[in-house]
């Protein structure tokens, strides 16, 4: 006999857990990362009513003034808004959703959302209609918002180089990409998905390793994320 799991109730805990105050940073990751998977998991099954609220949690952290949240917290609550929306009451809400908050000054919450929607089983022909726009919005970040000095022109404010001072931080597009990569592309995508070669794609294209080659010193900072992203 099989037991079907009620995921609500864990759904909202974890919602409630991640926006609130009683965790710490670095367990807000976790319980952020969790929470994304289940919804992707057990999503369907939500009671429309905790799906909302759910929402408003998710909403909550993503709209937050930088700061409030890491960055890997606030990545993964995209995600997870994105995965909620496959299962939503508007079929349009998917499409809506990978062009909110599309500016280049969130990044993680930009590219969280893309990547959620093309991650959520979205059907073939939206799916085909994105993959383009999320490749141009990739190359974009990768001009000169890669986090990386050697690469943008410029130091990214309130780098930690120890990764153990702080696990939540994502210091660029690089390393945000890195993180959806390790986390939920590898878990939610086939071998053959579009998805897979266009994320390698886009960072081959931006010649990233080729131009750190090519420095003779390079900063901490460049090994460091270089290092995260492998």
């Amino acid at each position: 006999m099989k037991i079907a799991l009620k995921v609500d109730p864990i759904l909202k805990e974890l919602s409630t857990l991640v926006e609130g105050d009683k965790l710490e940073h670095d367990a807000k990751v976790e319980a952020s990362e969790i929470l994304a998977i289940l919804i992707r998991l057990g999503g369907k099954s939500v009671q429309q009513a905790m799906s909302a609220q759910i929402q408003t949690s998710l909403r909550t952290v993503v709209q937050a003034k930088p700061g409030v949240y890491n960055d890997k917290t606030v990545v993964n609550c995209a995600v997870g808004l994105a995965f909620l929306s496959a299962y939503a009451a508007d079929a349009n809400q998917q499409a809506s959703l990978f062009g909110d908050f599309d500016n280049l000054l969130n990044l993680n919450v930009s590219l969280g959302l893309k990547f959620g929607v093309l991650l959520n089983g979205a059907s073939g022909p939206l799916k085909a209609s994105l993959l383009p726009k999320l490749e141009q919005h990739l190359k974009e970040c990768l001009k000169d918002m890669t986090g990386i000095e050697e690469i943008d022109g410029r130091y990214a404010e309130d780098v930690i180089i120890d990764a153990d001072e702080d696990n939540g931080r994502l210091h660029g597009a690089f390393e945000i990409i890195g993180h959806l990569g390790d986390i939920f592309v590898r878990r939610f995508a086939v071998p053959a998905d579009e998805i897979y070669s266009l994320q390698y794609k886009a960072v081959n294209e931006a010649n990233l390793l080729a131009k750190l080659n090519a420095e003779k010193d390079l900063s901490k900072q460049a090994m460091f994320e270089v290092l995260f992203y492998l």
